[in-house]
């Protein structure tokens, strides 16, 4: 049985190719790649969850929901920032800054 803490590093070993991907221009077939990843990714983390019963699989499920919408920010965020297009959250950060 995984434990919480496998599930927790083994999503975040995912996440760390869209951290860095944030100092890269991202044009739309990287984008797309991107999305695919972050899907195949989602998937695979639901299939680990499936042996699991209970608050365990509860879990796990949120953890790899709280993945998924992670991972899609950071990219949305890092195509917002190689379109020289800010999303809204920074905008509204930004402006609130000053």
């Amino acid at each position: 049985m995984t434990s919480s803490k496998e599930v927790l590093a083994v999503a975040m070993l995912l996440l760390l190719p869209v951290a860095n991907a944030g100092t890269l221009p991202m044009y739309d077939a990287a984008y797309k790649a991107g999305k695919s990843r972050i899907v195949a990714e989602h998937k695979s983390a639901v299939a680990a969850c499936a042996a699991k019963a209970g608050r365990i699989k509860d879990d796990c499920m949120q953890r790899a929901a709280a993945a998924d919408r992670a991972a899609r920010a950071q990219l949305k965020h890092s195509t917002a920032e190689a379109s020289g297009k800010p999303d809204t959250l920074v905008a509204k950060r930004a402006e609130a800054a000053h």
